[in-house]
């Protein structure tokens, strides 16, 4: 069963509800994997499935114009109203808003002007509001060493010892993650 808005996500894991053990990845859906999918799909020609799984997305943006790093696809989790657990990172999110993008120009490209429509011209729009979201997490002080650098996101999970039952485990912790990335294969330069 899937929730009405998410269909037209892609499931992240191939496991069903019987062999999980306790790991909860039942009906996930990854940011990154719909990303790359809509990628795939675009270059394989599959346009209607492309476009398909990127508006799927996009009608889940939180009310700040964020994505969610994962999603459940069997229930409305995350979403405003019920997001506790859940991360944004700033590194998916841009990932998808390549995708929409990529897919964008493969459509331009083609030479049918389908840049002059309605729907052309909104799923831009869409893709400039993620973007947007992004560049709000931009530092800004000249004197930090990660100046004009996108910090990672918000929210976080890190590993804590349980004594009581003597083991690790992971706690959810809300607010802004301080650290900035920079990817292999990216290059910065002076202008």
């Amino acid at each position: 069963r899937t929730a009405l808005s998410r269909i037209g996500f892609v499931l992240s894991y191939a496991v069903d509800k019987t062999g999980l053990n306790g790991d909860n990845l039942y009906g996930k859906s990854n940011l990154y994997d719909n990303a790359i999918t809509a990628i795939a799909l675009t270059m394989a020609g599959d346009l209607k499935t492309a476009e398909s799984v990127l508006t799927s997305v996009i009608k889940n943006r939180n009310s700040n114009n964020d994505l969610w790093f994962t999603y459940n696809t069997a229930d409305e989790w995350p979403c405003d109203r019920n997001n506790h657990g859940a991360v944004i990172r700033s590194g998916a999110s841009a990932w998808f808003g390549y995708a929409v993008v990529f897919y964008l120009e493969w459509l331009k490209s083609a030479g049918t002007g389908i840049e002059k429509s309605r729907a052309f011209r909104v799923l831009l729009h869409e893709a400039e509001l993620v973007c947007e979201a992004i560049l709000k997490r931009r530092v800004r002080d000249r004197c930090d060493k990660r100046y004009r650098l996108v910090t990672g996101g918000d929210n976080s999970y890190r590993l804590v010892y349980d004594e009581n039952n003597n083991l690790a485990r992971e706690a959810f912790e809300t607010g802004t993650v301080e650290w900035v990335r920079v990817n292999r294969g990216t290059t910065a330069g002076a202008n």
